[in-house]
């Protein structure tokens, strides 16, 4: 009877180490999309994530700031709307 419940148990602990591992991609999701999208700030975004991510405003903000545009995307719109003219 013991080896019947001891191999039916041992599911759980993968479904278990896989939620644990999507919870920790979705925590630093700020960071992989500023790293993703090589942000200037990535690694100020990094540390607000570790530091602030697990209250809800510090992981929110976080990502907000991940997905504003870099300076490198600043620049090209810049170009582009000198470039067209009045």
């Amino acid at each position: 009877m013991d080896v019947l419940q001891q191999s039916s148990g041992g599911g759980g602990g993968v479904a278990a180490l896989g939620i644990l591992i999507v919870l920790v991609l979705l925590y630093f999701l700020p960071t992989l999309v500023a790293q993703r999208r090589s942000h200037h700030q990535a690694g100020a975004i990094t540390v607000l994530n570790v530091l602030l991510g697990w209250t809800l405003i510090g992981w929110v903000a976080a990502l907000v700031w991940a997905a504003t545009a870099t300076e490198q995307q600043q620049y090209e719109r810049y170009e582009r709307r000198r470039t067209r003219g009045p």
